[in-house]
């Protein structure tokens, strides 16, 4: 058999190969689990590879059991098996909304994945969480409701009641789940637009980057994103010149 050469830089390589095949460490928007502050904004977990594995055997009820008892390896796997069936596993929604407040970081975030993959499906659900009196759930519905998409538009009323929240973790995903229905959420264009004067960086960049998802009728928020492009910070500063640019505004 050929050995492999001894070589460090080989071996960074071929880690860097196959990293992109598993799950990135993520801060999580929840009250127990968000390191939030003015230098460190809140991060979005990266997508879940469901394309990777061989296709499920299992029924979604036989995956569900396995995910509520067995070990992190068994419980992650059959995640991505309800993840890869999408809508054909919606009789477990109501199995997998308590894991969007799970203890386990991965399974947490993957099952917010997988609920997304649900796409129209999962609406009903999540639309009473964004009252729930748990700020984790909040956000998770929110953020869930952003994985949707345009699918998930006719929620976009309880998503600016929640622009208002109390706690800025649930009004930073509702901004993004805002920019991710994106032509389907134009009525939320003065909210976010009045955000972009927001103190907290974080809420101005994502408001910009939010509104350069809804096309022309986002135009009336150019006179904002120009003023945010002497902003005292260079991030917001990116964001506005990117969200002008998809607007269709010229600017050197």
């Amino acid at each position: 058999m050929r050995r492999l050469p001894n070589s460090p830089r080989l071996l960074r390589l071929l880690l860097r190969s196959f990293s992109g095949l598993l799950l990135s460490p993520v801060v999580v928007l929840g009250s127990t689990e968000i390191a939030r502050s003015q230098s460190n904004p809140p991060l979005l977990p990266p997508p879940v590879p469901f394309t990777v594995l061989p296709q499920p055997v299992n029924t979604p009820q036989q995956l569900i059991q396995q995910v509520q008892t067995g070990d992190q390896q068994t419980r992650m796997k059959a995640l991505y098996a309800l993840g890869r069936m999408g809508k054909a596993a919606v009789a477990v929604i109501p199995d997998l909304i308590p894991l969007m407040d799970d203890a386990d970081t991965r399974v947490r975030w993957t099952c917010l994945e997988v609920l997304g993959r649900m796409q129209e499906s999962v609406v009903p659900h999540m639309v009473p969480l964004l009252n729930s009196k748990e700020r984790n759930y909040r956000s998770n519905a929110a953020y869930v409701l952003g994985r949707v998409g345009i699918a998930a538009e006719m929620v976009v009323p309880e998503l600016r009641v929640l622009l208002k929240d109390p706690d800025i973790g649930v009004r930073s995903t509702t901004v993004f789940a805002l920019g991710e229905i994106g032509l389907g959420a134009t009525a939320a264009i003065p909210d976010l637009i009045e955000l972009l004067k927001d103190q907290d960086y974080w809420l101005r960049s994502s408001a910009a980057v939010a509104l350069s998802n809804m096309g022309k009728a986002a135009e009336p928020a150019i006179p904002a994103l120009i003023l945010l492009l002497k902003d005292e910070d260079s991030w917001v500063q990116a964001r506005a010149k990117s969200a002008l640019m998809r607007l269709g505004y010229p600017h050197k």
